[in-house]
């Protein structure tokens, strides 16, 4: 095995059977297991220590130069490692080419440049996808997939409470990954208008409870977390009563006193032993048990079945290995179990934490990272904004991709939906829009792009023929008469002709100009609805308008209509 492999490969802190490696050699990951042992139930590793990192990474193997192209998009446009920083989004219609076109090709760009990253799964096909394009990229040995009959393993909270720092930061780190998985939760189980203020009590005891937790015991689990809320006082009269000083909860709040006084940190005890004893207890009984239904609700996801296995026994995978280069997949589907958005939440949430912490150590030779998500309305969580807000200095990669805006609509609150789907998509700086036909997203599209001025000169003309003929034609006639004086008359006439003719022709023209200035939309709906997906008529090229903020490309425009293949290459 080649020492790139073997640096990348070290993706967990169990050892080969073969050998047990120092504190200086680096293990290659687990093969995935056979079709005959994923018959049967995987042993569940015992709880190991997070390793200690390797500092110095291999800055020869991997791109890390901002200025490095990734992708190139037309003759004389680039897409380059600083615009993949600064985050993606990628929208576009079902069969529009967005998974298989332009997804395809800054995945794969992403695994050639040597990034690890975290992979979310919302469909079964994900997981063959990734393998295809690792095994496309030289990059399947450094997939981690995390399945139901796989042999990883990642107990958060005992990574959280072992990590180094201060113990009131992991605690808070802790806090905010279940919280934001409660928030998930209550949106998918369709929280009321009052909503938020249960998830602000239940904020509250939850900080509460890890902090004595946290303060009295090294390790506790799920299961000792839900215990000790369980037993803690419902009255004043059950917190001074002799029976209740004998539960799990009067107990873990005597060994907190005695960690907290040996830290000389009496007065934090304090509070929180008035917390428990008194304002708990203290609280109306529909409020209190509304919020323990609250906590409950999320918790009792994670403590059974597959998600207990995979996320609450031990740890053989961690956040850090994609520093290293590992690309972590995980593969539970989200469409099939809504339990598995949880805890592809939870496991993101984790992530985007760690990858943060390395921000003081990030320099020009620090290994880029990626964050993936088809299907991101399944995953979205409020610690998006602030992650990606500082994904940058972090050097991480944010992937999302979905249908439509109205996915981001559905799926999060409905009182302020629409600002907080702004304020996300907000971070990404490049969005990219294959076809599509949904009027809020091309709405979307049309106000990032922008608008222009646009002069039109207008010319009118009339001419005008007439043709007239005229004919007149008349005859007069008359009689007289006359007498003599010997009786005899004598008679006499005259009489006339007129006639004449007349003929003429008339012609007039007339021209106008007018001049007038409007200010219009660079794209309108005509420009995404009739973009190509690919199709086998399109020889599977399918067309995108891409938007980067602050760029203008080699036409002189504000954005870019590109083509991706969807063939695998």
């Amino acid at each position: 095995m080649g020492i790139f492999s073997q640096v990348l490969g070290r993706l967990s802190g169990v050892p080969p059977s073969s050998h047990t490696p120092s504190s200086h050699t680096q293990s290659t990951a687990p093969p995935r297991p056979t079709a005959n042992a994923a018959t049967a139930a995987p042993p569940v590793p015992q709880p190991v220590k997070v390793r200690s990192r390797v500092k110095r990474a291999d800055t020869s193997r991997y791109l890390s130069d901002l200025r490095a192209p990734l992708i190139k998009l037309s003759k004389r446009d680039t897409w380059t490692l600083e615009d993949a920083v600064a985050g993606t989004h990628i929208f576009g219609g079902n069969g529009s080419g967005k998974t298989t076109g332009s997804g395809q090709t800054i995945a794969k760009a992403y695994l050639r440049a040597g990034f690890g990253g975290l992979v979310m799964c919302a469909k079964p096909d994900e997981r063959d996808n990734w393998v295809r394009y690792a095994k496309a990229c030289g990059r399947d040995k450094h997939l981690i997939i995390i399945s139901a009959d796989g042999p990883w393993r990642f107990n958060f909270i005992q990574y959280e409470l072992e990590r180094p720092g201060d113990p009131a930061t992991r605690v808070e780190n802790l806090l905010s990954t279940l919280m934001n998985i409660l928030e998930q939760t209550g949106r998918e189980r369709g929280g009321g208008e009052d909503g938020g203020f249960w998830q602000q009590a239940a904020e509250l005891l939850l900080r509460n409870a890890l902090m004595v937790l946290a303060a009295s015991q090294a390790h506790f689990s799920l299961f000792e977390l839900q215990r000790f809320i369980d037993t803690a006082p419902q009255d004043a009269a059950q917190a001074a009563s002799r029976d209740w000083q004998s539960s799990m909860c009067a107990k873990a709040l005597d060994a907190a006193r005695a960690s907290f006084d040996a830290a000389g940190r009496t007065h934090d005890f304090e509070v929180l032993n008035n917390y428990w004893t008194v304002q708990y207890p203290s609280l109306a009984d529909r409020t209190r048990s509304s919020v323990v239904f609250t906590l409950t609700t999320l918790l009792q996801d994670l403590q059974v079945g597959t998600l207990r296995e995979l996320f609450a026994t031990g740890s053989n995978v961690f956040p850090e290995d994609t520093h290293e280069g590992a690309i972590i997949l995980l593969d539970l589907p989200a469409v099939l179990n809504r339990s598995h958005a949880v805890a592809q939440t939870l496991f993101k949430v984790v992530w985007q934490q760690s990858v943060l912490r390395r921000m003081p150590d990030v320099n020009r030779h620090t290994r880029p990272v990626f964050l993936w998500a088809d299907e991101a309305h399944f995953f979205v969580s409020p610690y998006d904004t602030s992650f990606q807000s500082l994904a940058r200095a972090a050097r991480a990669c944010t992937v999302y991709m979905t249908q439509n805006v109205s996915a981001y609509h559905h799926r999060l609150p409905a009182k302020n939906a629409e600002a907080v789907t702004s304020a996300l998509l907000g971070y990404f700086q490049t969005q990219i829009f294959h076809a599509q036909a949904d009027p809020k997203t091309i709405q979307h599209a049309q106000a990032i792009v922008g608008r222009t001025q646009v002069t039109r000169h207008n010319q009118s003309g009339s001419t005008t023929y007439g043709t007239n003929y005229g004919e007149n034609e008349g005859s007069s006639s008359g009689t007289s008469s006359s007498s003599s004086g010997d009786g005899k008359f004598s008679v006499g006439g005259q009489g006339s002709l007129n006639q004449g003719q007349s003929w003429g022709m008339s012609r007039s023209q007339t021209t106008g100009y007018a001049t007038s200035t409007a200010v219009e939309d660079m794209l309108n709906a005509h420009h995404f609805t009739q973009l190509k997906t690919g199709t086998d008529v399109e020889r599977g090229i399918s067309e995108a308008i891409l938007f980067r903020t602050g760029r203008t490309w080699a036409t002189g425009r504000p954005y870019l209509q590109t083509k991706f293949t969807r063939h695998l290459k």
